[in-house]
């Protein structure tokens, strides 16, 4: 492996600490917010988004700290994220999901 490829693991990892950390971040933000219930009741839908924010960080995280993302793919539980990113990598005029294995 090349120093290059060695580092470039060595940040991937990195970002997917910081991913970690600041999914935890924001699911703590948002159960601080929804100790108030005014908060909730006022805000509920912008609260679910705090939580899909923090999920998506969480997955991302996962995917980028992976040996293989590419393979990682179906191990992503947001559906939409997940079609999102195989879009992104396999494009298909089918809309049908490519399995992509290790």
């Amino acid at each position: 492996m090349t120093k290059t490829s060695e580092a470039s693991l060595r940040l991937l990892g990195g970002v997917a600490e910081i991913l970690e950390e600041l999914a935890g971040e924001v699911e703590c933000l948002g159960e601080n917010l929804c100790a108030d219930p005014d908060v909730i009741g006022r805000h509920f839908d912008k609260l679910q988004g705090i939580d899909l924010i923090a999920q998506t960080a969480r997955q991302l995280g996962m995917l980028v700290g992976s040996d293989n993302p590419t393979a990682a793919l179906g191990d992503v539980r947001l559906e939409a994220l997940r079609h999102r990113l195989h879009d992104i990598v396999a494009p298909s005029s089918s809309g049908d999901m490519v399995s992509f294995d290790a």
